[in-house]
């Protein structure tokens, strides 16, 4: 699901009323879909060596301000301007000089509080790090022979061969031959090898026939520091920051904002003429939101539960864990399996890595986050649950949907992980797929659809098909 140009919003009912004060007349609404929907392009920006145009869609703002800036972080913003509302909800400005190469933000009021400084849910390219937007020209950005790009044919989905590929393991490794390891343009690099003279690259992907590419999380997102990429941070990148620009760590220069744009292009363009198509991955939520994320407006929907399961290897004699004892064995106080009724043999303990919706629910369930003493941090599921499965002195957690006869799922104080225990509540180690919304956000017309068939009975028994508890 794209939650990109417009986030999801609940409905409600009823009037409009207005309040008058000495500033422009504020509407206020009793329900979301009372909103006005604004119409046309949804463009944040729009730049000539003349002027530049700026527009923000907040119809329950008191006053919006835009700030100017000569860099992409740092400093203070040199010029302030007051943004006009129109009958749309939307407030707009033009700034009537040459901004090529100047960063901005908005910033709104509501309920007589200022929001603080943000680029924009449409911003289309923003400096390091994503805080401020950039004022950019979009021509620039646009590879030779860009215009006439165009995806490859499919005749059938049945021929479809889709390599799931996140952009930094794929060219990562010392000895992939690839010149820009890591980034977007590794993907444009032909004639690649390894030390044992095995294509790597595009053209290891060409021949093994492959027809897309899925690309995991591309937008801008938020755990990794740009400008402190030599620390080699890591992350899926299922915490986007802006949904509309490439992520900056995969590009030669996050601090110039028109490189991401540029070599995210060239990337496409080389897969195309590969015969390759692309598909972009965008996340959802598997976990609670946080306290500090309900106090900036955001609202959440669940869609489904999913049981977290405490998975040991078959041979293991262990049948039943306490939520205490699962704790104290994750935190280093239990350490050998004689101590809970199993063998004479130390606990290998087995998680995801930092940043796993998986490994959220489990901490925050156990009350253990950041006190796990990890043997080993892996990076999917079917990682947990084959290293499990090969050590019989090992344990994990994994999601119920996709656990295997070749490891054991444990009871959890008495109570087995199923789907009816899980509906019901009685096994507690649980997580919500939630849909994240934005508190004041109306919702586009497309947005709306994917709502509310999402949340219908339809959906339900997709999502049960799948091996997740449907909450509806």
């Amino acid at each position: 699901m794209k939650m990109g140009s417009n986030y999801l919003a609940i409905l409600g009912v009823t009037t409009v009323t207005t309040v008058m004060s000495c500033s422009p007349a504020k509407k206020e609404y009793a329900s979301f879909e009372l909103y006005p929907v604004r119409t046309g392009s949804l463009t944040e920006m729009e730049y000539t060596p003349l002027a530049t145009k700026f527009y923000l869609w907040s119809p329950t703002a008191e006053e919006v301000r835009l700030m100017l800036y000569d860099a992409g972080e740092g400093g203070h913003a040199y010029e302030t301007v007051k943004m006009e509302p129109t009958e749309d909800g939307t407030w707009t400005t033009s700034v009537d000089e040459n901004l090529l190469g100047k960063f901005y933000a908005f910033n709104v009021k509501i309920n007589d509080k200022w929001q603080g400084d943000t680029p924009g849910i449409n911003a289309h390219a923003v400096g390091v790090n994503g805080k401020r937007a950039a004022i950019i020209d979009w021509k620039t950005t646009n590879p030779e022979g860009w215009e006439s790009d165009r995806r490859p044919s499919l005749k059938s989905p049945a021929d479809m061969i889709i390599y799931e590929m996140h952009h930094r393991d794929f060219s990562v490794d010392s000895t992939s031959g690839i010149k820009n390891k890591g980034k977007y343009l590794a993907l444009t690099e032909h004639g690649t090898m390894n030390s044992d003279k095995l294509l790597t690259g595009i053209d290891h992907l060409i021949e093994l026939g492959v027809t897309h590419v899925h690309l995991l999380p591309s937008s801008d997102y938020a755990s990794i520091d740009e400008t402190k990429l030599e620390e080699n941070h890591y992350n899926w990148g299922y915490d986007p920051a802006n949904y509309n620009v490439p992520d900056g760590s995969y590009s030669t220069d996050p601090y110039q904002p028109a490189t991401r744009v540029k070599e995210f292009k060239q990337m496409v363009q080389a897969l195309h003429r590969a015969g390759i198509r692309v598909i972009m991955d965008v996340g959802l939520s598997s976990r609670n939101l946080k306290d500090e994320e309900v106090a900036k407006g955001l609202t959440q929907t669940v869609l489904a539960y999913d049981g977290i399961a405490i998975i040991v290897n078959p041979e293991n004699p262990v049948a039943d864990l306490d939520i205490d004892t699962i704790a104290r064995i994750y935190k280093g106080e239990i350490k050998n399996w004689s101590e809970v009724g199993g063998n004479d043999a130390e606990i290998v303990l087995i998680g995801r890595e930092a940043g796993s919706g998986t490994r959220d629910g489990f901490e925050s369930i156990t009350g253990t986050e950041d006190a796990c003493v990890y043997r080993q941090e892996l990076t999917s599921t079917g990682d947990v649950i084959t290293t499990v499965a090969q050590n019989p002195d090992a344990i994990g957690y994994a999601s119920l949907a996709s656990v295997k006869d070749s490891v054991k799922a444990l009871s959890v104080g008495g109570v087995a992980p199923a789907e009816d225990t899980v509906k019901d509540g009685s096994y507690v180690i649980q997580r919500p797929f939630v849909l994240v919304t934005k508190d004041g956000v109306a919702l586009s017309a497309t947005a709306r659809k994917f709502f509310d068939y999402i949340t219908s009975a339809d959906a339900a028994s997709i999502i049960s098909e799948a091996g997740a508890v449907a909450a509806n």
